[in-house]
């Protein structure tokens, strides 16, 4: 992949031309625009692309599928998802003292889960938990992303699409035919960032419409 970086103030009026790109895929190029902005902004250049969107910043960002052996990596899991919970997004309630105590140990006890962690300034400012499932009909493995978050205060800094390109190389290095996740209706910024990236709905046949994630909780069952 070709990866440019533009840095100008306003990213919609700015110096580097759409046409610029537009050159490069009739060359065949995949390209990742990383634009540099003083603070994020839409890039209405089409969808053509995608586009990183990243504030000036001299910020530190490393990203590494998590040793959950580590006692650091441990807790930058159990710290990220404990707030993911606490948000509206996450159920408004924080995590269990169950899963606090019992989460990582029952991980580390499934070959087909990845964790992946983004740090920036060595501080944890994201996951991905994920779990390899498998797809019948292609007879492949599928990379499902049960938790994906950004913490708050680093929210704004293109780390969504880091982590979303680390979870598909992942993804490639397992054989597997697709990534696949699920998002609330009402959370438009992720879906906006999952549309950017190129997840769609799943669907066969357009008149059978598109496939409804459901559950059904099962009561009496000991943790």
């Amino acid at each position: 992949m070709t990866v440019i970086t533009v840095k100008c103030v306003n990213v919609a009026h700015g110096s580097t031309r759409p046409d610029f790109f537009g050159m490069l895929a009739n060359l065949g190029l995949r390209c990742l625009v990383r634009v540099q902005t003083h603070e994020p902004r839409d890039v209405p250049w089409g969808s053509d692309f995608s586009f990183w969107q990243e504030p000036m910043t001299n910020d530190l960002t490393r990203i590494s599928v998590a040793d959950l052996n580590s006692a650091e990596h441990a807790r930058a899991v159990i710290e990220i998802l404990d707030n993911y919970a606490r948000d509206i997004t996450g159920g408004n309630a924080p995590l269990s003292d169950h899963a606090k105590t019992n989460l990582i140990e029952q991980l580390r006890k499934r070959s087909h889960c990845c964790v992946i962690l983004v740090w920036t300034n060595e501080i944890p400012a994201g996951l991905a938990i994920c779990f390899e499932g498998f797809s019948t009909f292609a007879c492949q493995p599928v990379l499902n992303i049960q938790d994906f978050v950004i913490s708050p205060n680093f929210r704004g800094r293109g780390l969504s699409h880091v982590l979303l390109e680390k979870v598909q190389d992942v993804a490639v290095q397992r054989k597997c035919c697709k990534l696949t996740l699920e998002v609330l209706e009402g959370n438009q910024i992720a879906k906006h960032v999952y549309d950017k990236f190129g997840f769609q709905g799943y669907q066969l046949d357009p008149k059978m419409g598109h496939a409804v994630f459901l559950e059904k909780s099962l009561a009496n069952v000991e943790p």
